[in-house]
């Protein structure tokens, strides 16, 4: 499958590539690495640190659940010989409850891991892309490439304009991030 999109990749670059020659005009090619801009501007950083500290809490509610079970599994082991038979089985239905429960816990708090995340870098990203079409405009790129997804094998780190999206994003939205601090 990566090599089909690699493959698709290299085709459209070649197509752009031959048809600017054709047409005539002069082909002007950057890149920036959309990940490392989104790690590095002050407002993905705020995000992540705030992201990590709520995750944190939740894996310490997580915890705290799992080793209520664990004790009650533990309990229920040692209790287990001496109990009457309908006891025994309403606690192992406890226990198979408060399975299910932190399972299902476990679901959701991965589901919200993805769905913060994925809410966290399409607000960055979008903000993102009205600066690099600023940087795009102004340096009268042709073609601006996500050296993250696009295979880019080589290119002088004078096309690399991740930098300057960082430095420029900072710039606009540095009120926000002090909000947000």
């Amino acid at each position: 499958m990566k090599s089909i999109t690699s493959k698709r990749y290299f085709f459209i670059f070649l197509f752009i590539f031959y048809s600017s020659i054709c047409i005539g005009d002069s082909l002007k090619i950057a890149y920036v690495d959309l990940m490392r801009a989104l790690n590095e501007v002050e407002e993905g950083i705020q995000e992540k640190n705030k992201f990590t500290k709520e995750l944190a809490i939740r894996q310490k509610i997580f915890n705290n659940k799992r080793e209520q079970i664990t004790k009650l599994s533990e309990e229920f082991e040692k209790q287990n010989s001496i109990m009457i038979e309908e006891i025994k089985q309403k606690k192992l239905q406890n226990i198979q409850i408060l399975n299910r429960e932190i399972q299902n816990l476990y679901g959701s708090m991965q589901r919200y891991i993805m769905e913060q995340q994925q809410n966290i870098t399409g607000k960055i990203f979008k903000k993102m892309s009205l600066i690099i079409n600023k940087i795009a405009q102004k340096g009268q790129y042709t073609y601006i490439l996500n050296g993250t997804e696009t295979t880019v094998l080589y290119g002088k780190s004078q096309w690399d304009l991740t930098n300057e999206v960082i430095r420029k994003y900072n710039e606009t939205y540095k009120n926000i991030a002090n909000i947000k601090k």
